[in-house]
């Protein structure tokens, strides 16, 4: 006796041109591609890479620079402080670590 199984496949109907199906982690050490999907993940409806380093009609030569310019990201002001106020209550191995997560 022979048995046949009939295997359909049905196409997505709901959001499926909507969503970015699978995107990586990206350390921050890596720069660009840190900016880059950061750029992917908020800037909607991007069709290229110039498209993603455009502001405001400004082609920017970098992810980085671009990112900054659409305020994803603040200046470097923000770790400045937050080592310094982690300098006055951490022990200095817990500094080293805290110190190695920051771009």
């Amino acid at each position: 006796m022979e048995c046949t199984i009939l295997i359909t496949f049905k196409r997505r109907t709901r959001g499926c041109n909507k969503i970015v199906p699978r995107m990586y982690v990206v350390n921050d050490k890596d720069a660009e591609r840190f900016y880059l999907r950061m750029l992917l993940l908020h800037a909607p409806g991007a069709t290229s890479f110039k498209f993603l380093r455009t502001v405001e009609n400004v082609i920017y030569d970098t992810f980085k620079q671009a990112s900054f310019h659409r305020h994803l990201r603040n200046s470097d002001e923000e770790w400045n402080r937050f080592l310094h106020n982690a300098s006055t209550y951490q022990m200095p191995k817990q500094l080293r670590q805290t110190s190695a997560f920051i771009p």
